[in-house]
């Protein structure tokens, strides 16, 4: 592969965008690009944005829609990609929730909420199993959720730690009405998930996404 074209015709899918590799950037200052105005990576981000709204007004998608972002192997910058795509629709105006499904080996965390390392979808989840309320509460507050605010269109929540077990998680079907209720409280929600070349992961939170 020399060129965008080749991936193009091998592939036979479009190619929404391109972000340039900057090694002198930290993980944290490359996933907080779009939110902190990085003169760098804010003009790609724009771009894969407005194709991404492109090819889902093409689709003719309902007005809610949800996206999964992955990679073929670990470190190809899939989160960061996740991280700044959420941050893209919220400096447009649109209500974002960015959703770390990366149960194996989550890194959002870390950016975008620090101190809820005891809340997100894998303590979510274990008290669900026992509370079966917990799937009609009020999911923006719920304190073991504990969905963050980073600003005033994109939320967060976090994995809530890892989990030798995310394939059962993320198939179940308390997982499954969690995002359906979640894809109705924002205009956009964005799965970060595992490599899909390694793990089926991805696959199973697709069954829950548009895209």
């Amino acid at each position: 592969l020399s060129s965008f074209a080749d991936v193009e015709l091998y592939t036979g899918k479009p190619i929404l965008g391109d972000v340039r590799y900057y090694p002198g950037k930290t993980e944290r200052t490359l996933s907080q690009a779009v939110l902190k105005r990085d003169s760098d990576l804010i003009e790609p981000f724009r771009a894969l944005y407005a194709r991404v709204r492109l090819q889902s007004d093409e689709k003719q998608t309902k007005h809610h829609n949800t996206l999964v972002v992955t990679s073929s192997v670990p470190g190809e910058g899939k989160s960061m990609v996740a991280g700044n795509l959420a941050s893209a629709f919220a400096m447009h105006q649109h209500r974002v929730l960015l959703v770390d499904c990366d149960l194996r080996r989550p890194s959002l965390q870390a950016t975008f909420a620090k101190k809820q390392k005891k809340q997100g979808l894998i303590p979510w989840y274990q008290a669900a199993r026992s509370d079966t309320s917990k799937i009609n509460a009020d999911l923006l507050t719920d304190p073991q959720l504990g969905i963050v605010a980073v600003s005033e269109q994109f939320f967060f929540l976090g994995s809530g730690g890892q989990s030798d077990c995310s394939t059962e998680i993320l198939s179940s079907t308390k997982i499954a009405h969690l995002f359906a209720k979640l894809k109705d409280s924002f205009d956009v929600v964005i799965f970060d998930t595992p490599p899909v070349g390694l793990f089926p992961d991805a696959c199973l939170v697709a069954d829950n996404a548009d895209e």
